[in-house]
């Protein structure tokens, strides 16, 4: 019988980010990490609230029940906290609902698949996440990201011809 390690990490569910976006220091509840040295072109640059740039130092796999998501890793210092787009759930079908309180995204079938809750005094919704050590996933269950092409590195939060219209929804 196999029995994942796990360790929970907390990351705020953002209508806005079209990615998952974690720090490095949280990075090992993802599977299939990849990291890029100094001399490569990074997988990804953002641009932040403030408008300076932030380079992914490495991507991997954020598996969610049945999901496997993938994820953008940051220097510790250019996020203040994991952020977790919902945008991808809805790609895949899943809705997501938010109360006063608490924060859902439902599989198709109604299913829930992460449930949240609103930090007090905040606008923010928490979210809890585990993840396994890939070590510890058998190999059949792995999803290997392509090294090679690498994609193009890119400036956004929000991918508008695909995002806009969900988060006008969700807004």
């Amino acid at each position: 019988r196999h029995t994942p390690r796990t360790k929970l990490i907390t990351a705020i569910a953002d209508t806005g980010a079209s990615h998952v976006l974690l720090r490095a220091s949280d990075a090992h509840v993802l599977v299939d990490v990849v990291y890029t040295s100094p001399h490569e072109t990074p997988y990804a640059v953002w641009k932040a609230a403030n408008g300076s740039d932030m380079t992914a130092i490495g991507r991997g796999v954020l598996r969610v029940g049945t999901f496997s998501l993938p994820a953008f890793v940051f220097q510790d210092q250019h996020l203040a906290s994991n952020l977790l787009g919902v945008a991808p759930f809805s790609n895949y079908g899943c809705t997501a609902t938010f109360t006063p309180n608490t924060f859902h995204i439902l599989e198709r079938t109604g299913a829930p698949i992460l449930t949240g809750e609103r930090e007090s005094g905040s606008n923010l919704w928490v979210v809890r996440l585990e993840g396994a050590h890939p070590i510890d996933l058998p190999p059949t269950t792995r999803t290997t990201l392509p090294t090679t092409p690498r994609p193009a590195p890119s400036a956004f939060a929000v991918m508008p011809q695909t995002d806009a219209r969900f988060v006008q929804f969700v807004h």
